[in-house]
This record gives C-alpha cells, structure tokens and sequence, in this order.
C-alpha cells in the first residue's frame, strides 16, 4: 500500500503542477501551494480508497471514491482561494482543471496496466 500511495502522490504532483503550469500559475509561491495541497489531499483520498479495495465492494468503492474526490476539489478549492496570489482564473476552475486532469489520468493509467 506504501508503494500505491507513494506512486499515486509522485503523479499528481507531476500531473497538476504541469497543469498549474500551463494554466499559468508561474510564481514560487503558487507553486509551493499547489505541491502542498496536493501533499495534504492525495494520501488521505489514497488510503482510503486503497482500504475500501479491500472489502471487495464495488459500489461502496466507488460511491467512497467520488465523495472523496468532491471533498479534495472542495479542499483544494478553498486552499487556492485563500492562498493563491494568481487571478487569471477563479481558484474553484483551477482545482477542477487540475483534478479531472490528474483523475482521468489515473482512470487511464490503470486501465492500461
């Protein structure tokens, strides 16, 4: 499990931080945010989702998992709004963009492998 939550953290700071990027997000200190509330977010939604494989119940699997991801957007969201000094777009965009972007990344990732 160390080894999925390890991987699953790695990617999603690759992922949104390039994201970020492209959305413009270019100053240290948005940087710095986006790596941080991804550090704060991902491994809780991780473990979680990890434990819940456990009990081999689908629909509780997935039903856990998009509660969780709506509650890291919502998270991220609020972080951004109170931390973010970039303005370009409002901070609620930002975290979707950068979730759905990393989410269906991970959808393809594992289905592919």
């Amino acid at each position: 499990m160390i080894k999925s939550l390890l991987v699953s953290l790695a990617l999603t700071l690759i992922i949104e931080t390039a994201v970020a990027l492209l959305l413009g997000i270019r100053g240290k200190h948005d940087i710095a945010v986006v790596l941080l509330v991804n550090i704060m977010t991902n491994p809780v939604v991780v473990f979680t989702v990890n434990c819940l494989m456990l009990l081999r119940d689908r629909v509780l699997f997935c039903a856990v998992l998009a509660v969780m991801e709506i509650l890291a957007f919502i998270a991220e969201a609020i972080a951004y709004k109170k931390t973010l000094n970039y303005e370009k777009l409002p901070p609620f965009a930002v975290s979707l963009i950068c979730n759905v972007t990393s989410f269906g990344t991970g959808i393809i990732i594992n289905a592919i492998r």
